[in-house]
């Protein structure tokens, strides 16, 4: 018994005094495969001497285009659609290579990836997180000619593919500018655009409209039934037309991968690579007052901003409440919207006023309900108040608005200037009124 327990006791010295063994799961220590991992990321990046073109989604429903050349173990140019100016004007900061559980790509020094984290609204973001764009990105893996990373913090996809020498001196010769000019100056010329799709032997008119700053496309179709049924897409400018970024936005069974110029032609590539030239309708395919509440959700008037085609009379509806958000409702705001929500399946719509003392950071919204029958006949709408105003404390200043809902019926149709389409309400009962609102 005593021999056992001696050797026991050699046996857990010896093992304990033993070098500690490690675990190759991969074949190599951990910290050799680190440094293989952040070498790999670092040659990938450096290895297509064109530089890399890319697409870049934000947590704030928008997208942008990026190319990027990384020339040694610091520096990258890039150029992005996100402005005139950063298409045009190369941008060359810091960047990095480092780990954090992984090999990960870090801008880390002002540039067009940043100016989408800027917290303030300088660039057009909002308070406190701009974009909600990432500048950290995890290295995931290298197919074929792209390189596949992932956002830090918002986990968004950012994918990498090498560009040829051709893209190369477009980008850097202000080529995407250009085609971002003829694209957006298509639809300026071509405001009933269109595209045709055959679906079981029958021809269907899709709409294609253009929205550049909110870089959305849609795409909407009228059924046999008389209904609306309609897309969106999010888009990036590249310097043969657009990509659309939202995956799988489709009609009638066909998934539109891009828009691509051909001349002066425009064809919509679907995922199969089908094309479909984009033509102009002589009126629009789907009327406003049928689009209104599934195309676009909002009519809305931003803070004292009016637009082409809004009468006097008009004006003055609007203005009762934008000028009167200082001094009209016995509170000082220094900023505020005036908009409405359109719900077309139950006939309602809130008449919504928002009201901030902090530029817009935060506020409140005041809300008035409606419903609304629609005469097919005339074409027109009548309102009656579902609910009082409620929340917020701006309702003194939306009278004039309220009133005119109330006791004049309306019509609803676009206004067209300068390659913008407006939803411009006009009135019947009192045609002196017409007011004309950004289409969300």
């Amino acid at each position: 018994m005593k021999r056992f327990l001696y050797i026991a006791f050699l046996f857990i010295l010896f093992t304990g005094c033993r070098k500690e063994h490690v675990d190759l799961t991969f074949g190599e220590k951990p910290e050799e495969r680190m440094n293989e991992r952040l070498t790999e990321l670092r040659t990938l990046l450096k290895s297509s001497e064109n530089g890399w073109k890319a697409n870049l989604m934000v947590g704030l429903m928008s997208s942008y285009s990026f190319y990027f050349k990384f020339d040694d173990d610091k520096f990258c140019t890039m150029i992005s659609d996100f402005t005139d100016e950063t298409a045009t004007v190369p941008s060359q900061s810091t960047y990095r290579v480092l780990w954090t559980m992984n090999a990960s790509l870090l801008f880390d020094s002002f540039n067009y990836i940043t100016m989408l984290q800027e917290p303030s609204s300088q660039f057009g973001g909002v308070s406190p997180n701009g974009y909600m764009s990432d500048i950290e990105f995890e290295y995931l893996k290298q197919s074929g000619d792209s390189i596949y990373m992932r956002g830090k913090k918002y986990d968004q996809s950012l994918v990498l593919v090498k560009a040829t020498k051709a893209e190369s001196d477009g980008y850097m010769n202000k080529g995407l500018k250009t085609s971002m000019d003829k694209t957006k100056q298509f639809f300026i010329d071509n405001p009933y655009s269109y595209i045709s799709i055959d679906s079981a032997g029958v021809n269907n008119m899709v709409a294609v409209d253009l929205y550049p700053v909110m870089k959305t496309t849609s795409f909407s179709t009228m059924t046999k039934e008389k209904l609306v049924r309609g897309e969106n897409s999010l888009f990036t400018f590249n310097l043969t037309g657009l990509d659309f970024t939202t995956d799988s936005v489709s009609m009638f069974g066909v998934i539109f991968k891009k828009a691509v110029w051909e001349g002066n032609r425009l064809f919509i590539h679907d995922s199969n690579g089908k094309k479909y030239e984009i033509k102009n309708h002589t009126e629009a395919v789907i009327p406003l007052n049928k689009a209104i509440g599934i195309k676009f959700k909002y009519l809305f008037s931003p803070y004292k901003t009016y637009f082409p085609g809004t009468s006097a009379d008009g004006l003055t509806i609007l203005k009762r409440y934008h000028d009167g958000l200082l001094n009209g409702t016995g509170f000082p705001f220094n900023y505020g919207d005036l908009y409405f929500t359109w719900d077309s399946f139950n006939q309602r719509v809130n008449l919504i006023g928002f009201s901030s003392q902090n530029g817009g950071a935060s506020g409140w919204n005041t809300t008035i309900g409606f419903s609304y029958v629609f005469d097919e006949a005339s074409q027109t709408f009548k309102f009656s108040k579902r609910s009082n105003a409620t929340g917020g404390y701006v309702s003194a200043i939306m009278d004039q608005m309220e009133k005119f809902l109330l006791e004049s019926s309306f019509k609803l149709d676009y206004y067209e200037e300068s390659g913008v389409s407006y939803g411009r309400i006009t009135g019947v009962e009192k045609p002196g009124v017409v007011m004309t609102f950004l289409l969300l």
